[in-house]
């Protein structure tokens, strides 16, 4: 079901247009934004930070631009026709997908479901019988109805949902997490409960056409969006609490298990004498073969026995691990689900973090936003200790949906 004339100018309120220049073939390309005007305080200093965030990427990749407002209609019909580069939305939109790709987030929201006990929560998750509160007009509202929640008690202010809640009168409501912990600040009475539902995040939809013309912008965006608004996917202390808890009891079972152990052991006793020349050209080669259609040192790790164990884990997870890789005490793979991007771990901040460290605790790295699966994706590294030794050996490393983690968890 798409969201009404209304709900889409909800979804669209930080628009954003990049005007192609008279020559897109120019080195420096002229981009011209053109936004959303809103009222509302909050959306114009989230909109404002945007726009910080998008002249220091294209600063950073020489490229000049002017700010120009534009109608959200026009704005649209501009990125569908491929008459603009691009344009900045507040949430994914569906109705983008063939025409233009979403860019990494520049602002991420964090929704979660509240509700009042465990038992409204089993009626709200059915639809057809879900008595569901939304703040009129809200990007919420606009994400129900899509969702097929027809029937909603609109309100205009997150006060009441919250005391909707309290009185019975719905099963729950959705608000980002950062405006629910301002409005329970303001209460003294039990926390209301809550459930992660999901990331929404704002970023830049390019066009498909204009991407094609231009295949390394995207990528290049998307670096400098890291470096330009890291704060945007850096996982919070509780995010941390709940995917450490969740993962730490489940691999420390995995890493005791013989045919780990059994396998890194023979590996550092058969790369012990290796010099570090040998392990760049090692690296050097996996990189040629994950480009090339010659796999021959990938296909001998992926018919590992211990690789074949780590597939049936990634498997059994139901989406909530997308790879799971370990390594030798020299950071190179032993055995591995999928194959990774290279070879040598050992210069990465996660074997530093946790085999060099001599840490016994999860490192839990930043989220990055896989573009291909449209999910959010974490690298969760702990070092394996061989237990006759009491000495560290080797280190594992698991792709974690960090969506899936914080739904599951606690």
């Amino acid at each position: 079901m798409l969201p009404t004339r209304l709900a889409i100018s909800c979804l669209l309120l930080c628009f954003i247009s990049l005007s192609l220049s008279a020559d897109d073939k120019d080195d420096t390309l002229k981009l011209s934004f053109s936004y959303f005007e809103t009222a509302n305080h909050e959306q114009q200093y989230a909109q404002d930070k945007s726009k910080r965030a998008l002249s220091c990427i294209l600063g950073k990749m020489q490229m000049s631009y002017v700010i120009e407002a534009i109608p959200w209609k026009r704005a649209k019909r501009y990125l569908t026709n491929d008459y603009t580069a691009g344009a900045m939305t507040s949430m994914p939109h569906p109705e983008f997908d063939g025409i233009a790709t979403l860019s990494a987030p520049l602002a991420l929201e964090k929704w979660h479901w509240y509700f009042g006990n465990s038992s409204s929560m089993i009626g709200w998750q059915s639809k057809s019988d879900s008595n569901i509160g939304a703040i009129e007009q809200s990007k919420q509202a606009a994400w129900l109805r899509a969702q097929g929640y027809t029937e909603l008690t609109l309100v205009s202010s997150l006060e009441q949902l919250r005391k909707l809640v309290k009185l019975g009168r719905i099963d729950a409501f959705i608000a980002d997490q950062k405006d629910s912990a301002l409005l329970s600040s303001a209460f003294t009475e039990p926390e209301l409960q809550t459930r992660f539902l999901s990331y929404i995040p704002q970023g830049v939809y390019f066009s498909n056409q204009y991407l094609k013309r231009h295949p390394k912008f995207l990528s290049k965006f998307n670096h400098n969006v890291y470096q330009c608004a890291p704060q945007v996917l850096a996982l919070s202390a509780r995010e941390q609490r709940v995917i450490h808890r969740l993962i730490l009891m489940r691999v420390k079972q995995w890493i005791e298990s013989p045919i780990v152990l059994e396998s890194i052991r023979r590996q550092n006793t058969l790369h012990s004498k290796l010099e570090s020349d040998h392990i760049s050209a090692l690296d050097q080669q996996w990189r040629q073969e994950v480009h090339s259609q010659k796999h021959h040192l990938i296909s001998e790790l992926l018919a590992h026995p211990l690789s074949v164990y780590l597939q049936n884990l990634e498997r059994d997870s139901n989406g909530l691990f997308s790879e799971i890789f370990i390594t030798d005490n020299l950071g190179l793979n032993v055995a591995m689900s999928k194959p990774t991007s290279d070879y040598w771990q050992g210069d990465e901040a996660k074997f530093e973090k946790t085999f060099k460290s001599q840490s016994n605790k999860l490192y839990i790295d930043s989220i990055r936003y896989d573009q291909s699966a449209k999910k959010f994706q974490s690298q969760v590294s702990l070092r394996i200790v061989d237990p006759s030794t009491a000495q560290a050996i080797g280190m594992l490393t698991i792709g974690v949906d960090v969506e899936q983690a914080l739904a599951r968890g606690k």
